[in-house]
């Protein structure tokens, strides 16, 4: 099996209420396009054909697959590095897509086409689905440029945000090294955070040039076998977790960008050695009577 179960932006689900809880522990949200997404692609990892025929779009091909057809996923050991919520309308969304394979270092980016149905996401089937190609097919420059962008790169595995007064007033997400990525040191990193009020750099709270960032993050170890983490504030290992926070509401080293309702903000990581993680937040359209939303 693959390491699915502990992958990026709301976790995968398996409970027929279809919702999703990050490995934080800090929040449960409903099913939307990128859990949907998420689910699907752990069920590809597993072999689960009775979740992808739950996820299927009506009349799609997914509705009659069997476990057969997804030896080939199974056997691949898929690993999600990264969703990314492309577009999204009433009825309709899309949702980018980045693969790895648990013993090779290349990645692969797609998109899922998804169709709300009787008030829940489900799948069309997918272009590469009659032919799993999209690591094998690809030519070696392509190969080549994917192993350069996946070197020393952490992956978001999830954003949660803090509510206060009917606004997110504080960031948290968690991260892990990216495949084939040697050690991050936490505090080398530059974290870029873009809102519709405007752009901030922090540095971490540990940094020697704080006075030059518009503001600063501090991090925790969430896991971390031989304390990398606490003792050298450096992730090296894949099995590395860190919850990195960012306070919002302007007080102390916090910048001052509140998000509310329905608003979105888009995330950079840079490692010291320049490799760079970037991911969307969209916040709920309704944050009334929460106190942690996954964004």
């Amino acid at each position: 099996m693959g390491l699915l179960a502990i992958a990026a932006s709301g976790c995968v689900t398996e409970n027929e209420s279809q919702t999703s809880e990050d490995p934080t522990g800090e929040v449960e949200t409903n099913d939307d396009p990128t859990a949907a997404t998420q689910k699907f692609i752990t069920a590809l990892d597993q072999g689960d054909a009775a979740t992808i025929q739950s996820l299927a779009r009506s009349g799609s091909e997914l509705e009659n697959v069997s476990a057969s057809d997804l030896t080939v996923f199974e056997e691949g050991d898929l690993e999600l590095e990264q969703t990314n919520l492309s577009t999204r309308g009433d009825d309709t969304a899309t949702v980018e897509v980045t693969l790895s394979e648990a013993n090779n270092s290349d990645s692969a980016t797609f998109n899922l086409n998804l169709l709300q149905e009787d008030g829940r996401w489900t799948i069309d089937t997918p272009s590469w689905w009659d032919e799993y190609s999209f690591f094998q097919s690809r030519p070696e420059e392509s190969r080549t440029e994917a192993n350069n962008q996946i070197t020393n790169r952490v992956i978001e595995v999830t954003s949660v945000g803090s509510i206060n007064g009917g606004v997110v007033d504080e960031l948290k997400f968690t991260i892990r090294l990216a495949a084939g990525s040697e050690a991050v040191p936490l505090d080398g990193m530059l974290i870029q955070l873009v809102t519709e009020d405007g752009s901030w750099n922090l540095l971490s709270s540990n940094s020697d040039d704080v006075s030059n960032a518009d503001g600063v993050f501090s991090y925790r170890t969430l896991q971390d076998d031989d304390s990398s983490i606490a003792d050298n504030h450096t992730m090296n290992d894949r099995s590395d977790r860190t919850v990195i926070t960012i306070g919002l509401d302007g007080s102390g080293d916090s910048i001052d960008s509140t998000l509310g309702p329905s608003q979105t903000g888009t995330m950079h990581v840079i490692t010291p050695s320049g490799g760079e993680t970037t991911w969307t937040l969209v916040v709920p359209d309704s944050l009334e009577g929460k106190e942690k939303v996954e964004i």
